[in-house]
């Protein structure tokens, strides 16, 4: 139950991924020959079918898409596994790619997130040294006898 739980998400997230735009079937994909067994003919022979990605995986799609709506049904889970045989042999294939443009957002985001968190140490630094001077200071004023103003620290 698991196994086929795990199969409809990585169902939807393709088809999500595809419909954004975040994954792209290539051109290739269009001149791409699968070859399946197929049922046996006349003869008893096993015949050979032959397709073309593209057209496979758009009508894996269209077939998943007609049965999702069918919350349990076997025709459902069929298609899904269906689908999910179209798009490793398309990621196999090199004809399903990740977009280009959102690798270069991730390590994009990557170098901002690491400059942020490189800003973050020198701040938090910044701070125990400020902290520091304060208290050197309100030592200051109590040996002085002042009073303090500072609204940072409670008066001892």
């Amino acid at each position: 139950m698991e196994r086929q739980s795990s199969v409809i998400t990585e169902v939807e997230n393709f088809i999500k991924r595809f419909h954004d735009g975040d994954s792209v079937v290539t051109p290739e994909a269009k001149k791409l020959v699968i070859t399946f067994p197929s049922k046996k003919g006349i003869l008893g022979l096993e015949s050979k079918e032959q397709r073309y990605y593209a057209d496979l995986l758009g009508w894996a799609i269209a077939a998943y898409q007609l049965h999702k709506d069918e919350a349990n049904s076997e025709g459902r889970l069929m298609m899904a596994y269906q689908l999910l045989d179209y798009i490793e042999r398309g990621r196999t294939h090199g004809v399903i790619k990740d977009n280009v443009k959102l690798i270069d957002k991730l390590k994009e985001c990557q170098e901002e997130n690491r400059e942020l968190k490189e800003t973050k140490i020198q701040l938090e630094a910044e701070i125990l040294r400020q902290k520091g001077e304060i208290q050197e200071l309100h030592k200051l004023v109590d040996q002085l006898g002042g009073k303090r103003t500072s609204t940072l620290e409670p008066e001892n």
